[in-house]
């Protein structure tokens, strides 16, 4: 899941309990490798607060 897709289905089903999917955004595949390292510290930075 591109973006943000996956924190923000992890977090809102943590939050609200509910079924929630997302619709991902097209993405450059230029910036993918760094998006996707990216990605990877956000959730780590939201799973540790």
């Amino acid at each position: 899941m591109p973006g943000r897709e996956f924190a923000s289905k992890f977090f809102s089903k943590r939050d609200v309990g509910a079924d929630i999917s997302g619709i991902a955004a097209f993405t450059e595949y230029l910036y993918l490798p760094n998006n996707m390292v990216r990605e990877c510290f956000g959730i780590l930075k939201d799973v540790i607060h």
